[in-house]
């Protein structure tokens, strides 16, 4: 099933409701959700109230934390993607958990695959059309820019950006903390 018939589907099942705007436009998020959570592999470890907005693709064995929000998640490779709670992953996301071994015995590469997992913090944001290449870490809280190639580890409250990605700028601390401590998290199924 396509997005727009994801779409088409929840405003068929929603029109009628006698409830708001507001609340029927949250259960057709939910909806579109769930059609897509339905095309997940079955081994994927999916958290609570996780959205997904568009077709995904997991490895399985990842897994996804409670309340994260995914646009468009292309995980490639034979490795798999730890992505932690309160996240965001953007619109074409590409996520290589495996590489080819070019030190083999053949070339430009032999047949082994070298396996090296990735892992998303929690409260981190990847921004749209970044790229993850395998063995990336990405700290609590830390903020890719759209359009980056992430490689290496990024450390917490870290925002980034480039290819190759390097650290520009951190987040507030003190605030970041105070925001976490007061339970100010982004409710994904609260955005269009």
């Amino acid at each position: 099933m396509t997005t727009g018939m994801h779409d088409f589907w929840a405003k068929v099942l929603t029109f009628w409701l006698p409830v708001s705007k507001e609340r029927r436009r949250t259960i057709r998020h939910r909806l579109r959700s769930n059609f897509v959570r339905m095309t997940i592999h079955k081994d994927v470890q999916i958290g609570e109230d996780v959205r997904f907005h568009e077709k995904s693709h997991l490895t399985p064995g990842s897994s996804i934390g409670d309340h994260t929000g995914i646009i468009n998640l292309d995980v490639q490779g034979v490795g798999t993607i730890k992505i932690g709670r309160y996240s965001m992953i953007s619109w074409d996301v590409l996520a290589v958990t495996s590489n080819h071994d070019f030190n083999g015995e053949n070339i430009p590469f032999d047949h082994e695959n070298i396996v090296k997992n990735i892992e998303i913090g929690d409260f981190c944001w990847i921004g749209a059309r970044t790229m993850l290449l395998p063995g990336t870490k990405i700290g609590e809280g830390a903020i890719v820019q759209g359009g980056s190639v992430v490689h290496g580890t990024i450390p917490p409250l870290a925002i980034c950006g480039g290819n190759p990605a390097k650290v520009f700028a951190y987040r507030d601390a003190e605030k970041f903390n105070r925001l976490k401590a007061e339970g100010k998290f982004f409710d994904t199924f609260d955005v269009n």
